[in-house]
């Protein structure tokens, strides 16, 4: 049987720990608060604009999110795996 090692509260971890903790066995880093915390800010950011509709205010924080899970993507070594 195989054990799945995961790192989880990897969100602000420095990169390079992150990669090491990679290279020494751990297959699943949790990294949501990253991603949520994109998520709020660029949300405040769009409710500052004097915009109603909602696709309009969800589209910037969707490419901020974007960012934040490509940025893992390749720290991860995750690129073209799925």
């Amino acid at each position: 049987p195989t054990t799945t090692l995961v790192l989880h509260g990897g969100s602000g971890d420095p990169p390079d720990e992150i990669k090491a903790a990679i290279a020494a066995g751990i297959a699943n880093v949790h990294i949501s608060t990253d991603i949520r915390a994109a998520y709020v800010k660029a949300l405040r950011e769009s409710l500052q604009k004097d915009e109603y509709a909602p696709y309009r205010i969800m589209k910037p924080v969707i490419e901020e999110m974007k960012k934040v899970i490509a940025f893992y993507i390749d720290l991860f070594g995750s690129a073209g795996k799925i």
